[in-house]
């Protein structure tokens, strides 16, 4: 495994205004600073899901519920990409991964 590894959001297609959320579930290799954000079919940035924090090797999992930071609902159907960086604490090395939740609010 390489530091990281992103599962497919789930559900992949969400609709915020029926209170529907989607599920990140991501894994970890070894001791390392992760964070996750949002960033909307324009690209622009929409959320962070998780501010940078120390997070051992592991199974984690982040909720998102079709929110911005004020919390109101996403107006902008389409693709929404869920952005994982990190740092990996042992090497130094950066690393990112993402992937692609559709929203239909």
């Amino acid at each position: 495994m390489t530091h990281a590894e992103l599962a497919a959001p789930n559900p992949y297609l969400f609709h915020p205004t029926l209170a529907e959320v989607t599920n990140l579930r991501y894994t970890l290799a070894g001791l390392s600073h992760v964070g996750i954000n949002v960033i909307d079919p324009n690209g622009n940035f929409v959320e962070t899901l998780q501010p940078s924090i120390g997070q051992a090797a592991g199974d984690y999992e982040v909720i998102w519920d079709g929110r911005n930071p004020d919390g109101e609902i996403v107006t902008n159907s389409g693709s929404y990409t869920l952005q994982l960086s990190g740092i990996d604490d042992v090497t130094g090395r950066s690393f990112s991964r993402s992937a692609t939740v559709m929203v239909s609010p």
